[in-house]
Parts: structure tokens; C-alpha cells; sequence
């Protein structure tokens, strides 16, 4: 990581920047400014594989496989908000929440900039599989490969830095003070997944059943 800038701008007319978190006045849209920085002590993200498979071989040319895969990812990248507005409970004397959404900037730990969104290594992800799968061999003229998985796939961020910010793949953890507030399946969790392939012998040509004649 050592290409990985401490601070970087989001640079952009209308948009905020360390020498003009306000841009004046005109960011846009309001509240839309960004300032991205790296935690100076990110870790090394490193992942985990693991599996166990049996085989067996029936009629000389059929082989059924029964497996169990694992992949656990450790220290991967994510955005926190390092100034996630301050949350503060309670209602005014009217009966209103205090903390609104209409003042969120107000209520920012770092007065006159937006979100400042900080690449940590806080990530985390485990995925489990049954996988089995049935091959016949090629014989009498044709072969294939069937194969089922059942698989589940949690993490806490699916990508980093996707850029979606949607609520299925947040680009920044919803709360920066509870990474484990976004754990949950994986934007690419696919429970079952069936597939299928073979190759058929056309019974022509020469040496074959139909139109054998040279």
C-alpha cells in the first residue's frame, strides 16, 4: 500500500477539497463533498482456503464427486466516514427529533467538510459450499459434466470502493463506530447454482452408422 495516498482530494469544480471543504459555498449537490485519506496503518488483507472432496467411480466410466469448499477473507478494504455526523437522542421542546437528516452537516465531528471517507482494512468475509458433481467419460459416442452447488457467501463489504452506494453494496459502512451493523450475504451470494456440459458424437461419416460410404 505504500502507493496509497494519506490524503486525497476529490478534486472537481463544486466539489470539496482539503483547501476548500465548503467549495464556497456552491458544492454540488449540497452535503456532496468528498475527501477520501488512507489509515496510515492499513493491514494486509489475506485470504483462507479450504477443502475436502470424495470421488467415486461406478459403471468404468461414471465418477461422482462430493465436496466441501471454504474461503474466509480477513483485513480486507472498506470506507468508514471519519465524520459520520454525531447522532443525538432525544426530541426538542416541540416534540422533533433533534437529529434530522436536514441537520446532519451541523452535527459533524469535522465542521465544514462532508463525508471524509477512510480506507481501512476492517473487512471481512467466509463462504461455504457443498459442491458435487457427476462426469461420464467419453464412451459410446458422448461425454458430460453435471454439476450443483449449495453455497452461502457473508461479508461486510462485497467491493471496495465500488462506487454504488446502494443499500445492497454500500461504497461506505453505514455506521463507522459498528462495521458489524453491515455484515450480512454477499452482493454476489448465489445459493444454488446448476450447470451443464457434454459433447455428442454425430453418428455420420465414415466408420459411423449413417452415410458410412466413401
Amino acid at each position: 500500500f505504500a502507493s496509497f495516498p494519506l490524503v486525497l482530494d476529490s478534486g472537481g469544480i463544486g466539489y470539496a477539497s482539503l483547501a476548500n471543504p465548503t467549495c464556497g459555498g456552491l458544492c454540488v449537490p449540497p452535503g456532496a463533498g468528498l475527501v477520501l485519506v488512507t489509515d496510515p496503518h492499513l493491514g494486509t488483507p489475506y485470504m483462507q482456503h479450504f477443502n475436502l472432496n470424495a470421488q467415486y467411480q461406478f459403471f468404468s466410466d461414471f465418477v461422482f464427486e462430493l465436496g466441501y469448499v471454504g474461503t474466509s477473507g480477513t483485513a480486507l478494504l472498506q470506507f468508514r466516514d471519519l465524520n459520520q455526523p454525531i447522532f443525538i437522542p432525544g426530541v426538542d421542546n416541540v416534540g422533533n427529533p433533534i437529529s434530522t437528516p436536514a441537520n446532519k452537516e451541523l452535527r459533524r465531528p469535522y465542521p465544514g467538510y462532508s463525508t471524509i471517507a477512510q480506507s481501512v482494512t476492517n473487512g471481512s468475509s467466509i463462504y461455504h459450499a457443498l459442491q458435487t458433481s457427476l462426469t461420464k467419460r467419453f464412451s459410446r459416442g458422448y461425454t458430460f459434466l453435471a454439476g450443483y452447488t449449495f453455497s452461502k457467501s457473508i461479508d461486510l463489504a462485497s467491493q471496495y470502493h465500488s462506487g454504488s452506494g446502494n443499500p445492497i453494496d454500500p461504497a461506505i459502512a453505514q455506521d463507522a463506530n459498528d462495521f458489524n451493523a453491515d455484515r450480512g450475504l454477499s452482493s454476489f451470494d448465489m445459493r444454488h447454482r446448476f450447470t451443464f456440459s457434454g459433447v455428442f458424437e454425430l453418428p455420420f461419416g465414415a466408420g459411423k452408422r449413417f452415410l458410412n460410404r466413401s
